[in-house]
């Protein structure tokens, strides 16, 4: 019976691989270098000239590392070969490249195994994994060339190793050569690298949900400020809680077609952190005009550090006003702080109709009560009147208010904040 023999080792020079093919083969053939790594179940698109081959039906051999079995920190990968277009494989040379800070090779084992009848014959000391600590493994195969080569995928060879790190990590091939019947070119055709993600160390319940450490507080963790969640984990949990000092923050802004001193109004304030995607503020805060027709709020108390923030003003007959991505960097020396919102002022329109509550639209409903009140005369001092539809705060319902309107009306619906 023909004998077949199986060599794996790490350092095989090109011209002994030659001269000892030669001795079995009877032929000469050339090297040819191919290096690629793609993720895991993604092939690469094959060179122009290959995927021409191909198309000729030229014999090709796909090469794959899948992994075979997990236990714990130690698993098993397989190199798999996989011809095309009835080529028949009667040899190989593939080096499978890892990283020694992240992974431990420990054994191997031959699963192609021609001629069972036949003691596998192994170069000196290719079966101790001592010898293999560089992160290159060297796998060489070839048989009798007067036994054909085989035609179907096959797994050829079984690597064991240990997992040191959690970190992503990879195991490729690189500089493979593929022997095939009648031909003296390598007939490599794709290969694919295994990648292991970093593994995690959540805990998830029956639902899926992860199961999150809990923080017991002391009563005086935080006298002068606002507990605040950590940054979230890899696994979606809040990280420990810190304690953020409290600001006493003010609100600056401006009312369009208002300009006058004494005016106060109350508005639904709402801060949002875009860092944490928390709402850090959401109340209703007083804001009295200076005699520049700036509106000022009253103090409120903000959690709020180097920070970026959206801001949003709804006043009492104004559709809502939203700033995003305003930066916050509090002087560390001064405990209240600024927000100057006056470049952008509130727009009219939104008037409290139903009781005195708004709809957030600016609508036909909204013009028509205003047309409805200067129909009958040209100013109104109604004081239900002038809760409704006194935009400039004048004291009275008059044609300068309906102007104000008009200004907005095409603006609509209120932004969602």
């Amino acid at each position: 019976m023909a004998t077949r023999e199986l060599f794996i080792t790490k350092h095989l020079s090109s011209g002994f691989l030659v001269a000892l093919f030669a001795l079995f083969a009877g032929i000469s053939w050339q090297w040819t270098q191919f290096r690629g790594v793609v993720d895991l179940e993604t092939i690469e698109q094959k060179p122009a000239a290959l995927e021409q081959f191909n198309a000729e039906n030229t014999p090709l051999v796909d090469l794959d590392l899948e992994k075979s079995s997990e236990q714990g920190a130690e698993f098993k990968i397989v190199l798999k070969a996989t011809p095309q277009n009835g080529a028949a494989v009667t040899g190989m040379d593939v080096t499978v490249n890892y990283s020694t800070d992240d992974l431990q090779f420990t054994a191997l084992n031959q699963v192609y195994k021609p001629n069972t009848a036949q003691t596998q014959n192994w170069l000196p000391g290719a079966n101790d994994p001592s010898n293999f600590t560089d992160g290159s493994i060297e796998l060489t195969f070839f048989q009798n060339p007067e036994e054909a080569g085989f035609t179907d995928e096959q797994a050829m060879i079984e690597l064991h190793f240990i997992r040191t790190s959690k970190n992503t990590t990879e195991i490729s091939i690189s500089d493979a050569f593929v022997l095939v019947e009648d031909e003296e070119e390598s007939a490599l055709g794709a290969t694919s690298s295994l990648i292991l993600q970093a593994e995690s160390t959540c805990a998830y319940d029956e639902n899926d949900n992860p199961i999150c450490q809990s923080y017991d507080l002391p009563a005086d963790f935080c006298p002068n400020g606002t507990v605040v969640d950590g940054p979230d984990d890899e696994c979606g949990c809040s990280g420990e809680p810190v304690c953020v000092e409290n600001i006493s923050t003010t609100i600056q802004t401006k009312l369009a077609g208002v300009n006058k001193a004494g005016v106060s109004i109350a508005a639904k304030v709402m801060i949002g952190d875009t860092t944490s995607k928390t709402r850090v503020f959401d109340d209703t805060v007083n804001f009295t005009s200076d005699e520049n027709g700036v509106f000022t709020s009253t103090e409120i108390a903000l959690a709020l550090e180097d920070s970026v923030i959206d801001i949003a003003i709804k006043g009492p007959m104004h559709k809502i006003m939203i700033k995003r991505n305003i930066l916050v960097s509090p002087d560390p020396t001064d405990s209240s702080l600024v927000l100057d919102l006056t470049n952008s002022p509130l727009l009219p329109g939104d008037l409290p109709l139903d009781n005195g509550v708004q709809d957030g639209v600016v609508d036909e409903r909204d013009y028509l009560a205003i047309k409805n009140i200067l129909d009958t005369k040209t100013t109104s001092t109604d004081s239900a009147d002038v809760a409704i539809a006194d935009i400039n705060y004048s004291g009275k319902v008059t044609n300068a208010d309906l102007s104000l309107f008009l200004g907005t009306w095409n603006s609509m619906i209120d932004e969602e904040f």
